[in-house]
């Protein structure tokens, strides 16, 4: 099963080994036992601590005479078994081949003797019966044998693999299978380290993007430990299929969330929604195939999942170019871990394939791959909480700019009407008022009138006087006139002397800002501000004592009001019945740029205040 993942790149050739199982019929028996069968004969070439053979000779038909030249022994989809004749050897030797299969079987035997000595290894020989218990293929000659024995090696693999023999001296092969063992633990480690760093973002952010990123990655860390042979030294010795079941449900697990990891990372942004909603359903039947086939352990289905697995990557990637052209200024960052998943399963192709040697890199491929892939994965996640953030940020700035134009446009419509009503107030009622004082000023010369007439008179003419009055101050008070002839600095002082002459309010009042760095209509806001502050502490705070500060400071002017009444009564922040009040006044300072802020003051009243930036101190440093 290792032996098809080595090269399942090669869809084409699988998809001919599927019609082959399927419509080929009943073969030939396999001869079982080396008299019979034809040999691939073996040089030998020295090396440092290890001796390298290679095929001269390859077993291309059954008839010798159809052999044809190599240095390689390649096994097939049709032809499944490859016998090699390996030269003499010194007992107790360790012969290794670099890529994994189903089954070897090591035949040895003295000259001219008829009885075999047999030793397996392969994927689908537990460990206990396996010549020596290592991930690695490779079987231990017999010590008891002389060295002109004869020795015969039956690869069974039933897909394109090309194997090197490699010949070791027993305690160099250890020491070597040991270091190979550390690499992989601590590759594994690291790997372990990268899905639990993604589930613990996951929890903090509650982001299901980071679990689907750690689940692939535990899949591929499976997948991995599977074809190193780690998997299954670890796990299940004496139960190979158990290992492949394991296997194939890591594929699958692959393939469903590594489909919930892209259609979430690239987003709606790029991806409509049926295309993002058809690429899980890609993922999920890829695990319901592995699901089946990890039940039945049926070879056609596992070149089927095989299949499914090429056109994984070529799904994906084709989403990530459409993002890309889409605008996703995320999308790029997907091409970096794909690139490296390619060219480790092109490295894997190539190896399994033509026998290259990679060197001390040869036997962990797919570790190094999968620790960068976990490693790229994970860092364009945390590249991804920085876009998070900058969009987070754009859109808080954009809600404050439909605040601050929502305040706007409410304070220039309160302004409008209160400018309506103000001259209204003035020009229609003020007028229609002193027209009926003016009448009863004219009644003073006649004679004749009842003396309660007269009186009733009087009394009409001083509560239109009256009228008059408080119809100025509220036109006034609707429209700043104050402002306009007075100042703003003039003008807050002369509400705070209203408030302490009439209301018996002591006043404390600072202001320390330059009039001229604002404008008409901050003047306008300030104003309204400060006016309805003092209406609410009038008409609601029951309070004594007031302070009023206003300076400019850090490039800012900043406005405190404080009372000592009876404070914010409702868990809303607002004062009892005036809710329309601070939510004008609330609206007044996003106008202005700003934030108003409600505290209470210990042991009781009120604390109002507020900073904004004006237009005349923008270019201020």
């Amino acid at each position: 099963m290792r032996g098809i993942l080595n090269c399942f790149p090669q869809v084409w050739n699988m998809i001919i080994a599927l019609l082959v199982v399927v419509l080929q019929p009943s073969a030939a028996p396999v001869p079982t036992d080396p008299d019979s069968n034809p040999f691939i004969s073996f040089d030998l070439y020295e090396g440092r601590d290890a001796k390298t053979a290679t095929a001269s000779h390859i077993a291309r038909q059954s008839d010798p005479s159809d052999w044809q030249v190599s240095d390689r022994a390649s096994t097939g989809y049709q032809s499944g078994i490859v016998w090699l004749k390996l030269p003499p050897l010194k007992p107790a030797m360790v012969v290794e081949l670099n890529n994994p299969a189903d089954r070897i079987t090591l035949f040895e035997r003295e000259a001219e003797s008829s009885k075999w000595h047999v030793q397996r290894t392969g994927d689908t020989v537990p460990f206990s019966r396996r010549s020596m218990q290592v991930p690695e293929m490779a079987l231990k000659l017999r010590a008891q044998l002389p060295e002109n024995s004869e020795r015969y090696l039956k690869i069974e693999q039933f897909s394109r693999v090309d194997y090197r023999v490699t010949v070791w001296n027993e305690a160099n092969f250890l020491k070597t299978s040991e270091l190979h063992r550390y690499l992989r633990l601590l590759i594994f480690g690291f790997c372990t380290a990268m899905i639990l760093f993604n589930l613990m973002l996951s929890l903090l952010s509650r982001d299901p993007l980071f679990a689907s990123n750690a689940i692939t990655i535990a899949c591929l860390v499976l997948l991995a430990g599977y074809l190193s042979g780690s998997l299954g030294y670890w796990l299940f010795p004496e139960a190979p299929q158990w290992n492949n079941r394991i296997l194939l449900l890591s594929i699958g697990g692959a393939m469903m969330f590594g489909s919930f990891f892209t259609s979430a990372f690239l987003g709606r942004r790029s991806l409509p929604p049926h295309v993002m909603l058809l690429n899980k359903a890609y993922g999920i039947s890829a695990f319901l195939i592995a699901l089946v086939a990890a039940i039945s352990l049926n070879p056609f289905l596992h070149g089927v999942l095989l299949c499914l697995a090429a056109g994984f990557f070529a799904i994906q990637l084709g989403l990530i170019f459409f993002s890309i052209r889409a605008g996703n200024p995320q999308a790029p960052l997907m091409l970096i871990p794909m690139t490296i998943i390619l060219s480790g399963l092109t490295m894997v192709y190539m190896h399994s394939l033509s026998a290259l040697d990679f060197g001390p890199i040869e036997n962990h491929i797919l570790e190094i791959t999968l620790a960068l892939e976990a490693l790229a994965f994970s860092l364009i996640l945390a590249t991804r909480i920085r876009f998070i953030a900058a969009e987070a940020a754009a859109a808080q700035a954009e809600l404050n700019r439909m605040e601050r134009e929502a305040a706007q446009r409410f304070a220039m419509i309160q302004d409008r009407e209160r400018s309506r009503l103000a001259s209204d107030l003035h020009d229609s009622i003020g007028h229609s008022l002193a027209m009926a004082s003016a009448h009863l000023e004219g009644l003073e010369g006649v004679s004749g009138l009842p003396e309660e007439a007269e009186d009733r008179a009087v009394h009409s003419k001083l509560a239109i006087r009256y009228a008059i009055s408080e119809t100025r101050r509220i036109s006034h008070a609707l429209h700043p006139a104050r402002l306009d002839h007075l100042g703003l600095k003039k003008s807050l002082e002369s509400m705070f002397s209203d408030l302490r002459k009439l209301h018996a309010i002591v006043t404390n009042v600072e202001i320390n800002f330059d009039e001229e760095l604002l404008s008409i209509d901050e003047k306008v806001q300030i104003h309204r501000i400060v006016q309805e502050a003092i209406s609410n502490i009038i008409c609601h705070s029951q309070a004594t004592d007031c302070r009023f500060q206003m300076q400019a400071q850090n490039a800012e002017i900043q406005i405190e009001i404080c009372d000592n009444g009876v404070g914010l009564k409702g868990g809303d922040g607002d004062r009892g019945p005036d809710k329309l009040g601070l939510s004008s006044m609330e609206q007044r300072v996003i106008r202005l740029g700003g934030r108003l802020e409600k505290d209470h003051v210990q042991p009781h009243g009120l604390r109002l205040r507020f900073a904004f930036r004006p237009l005349g101190m923008k270019d201020a440093p």
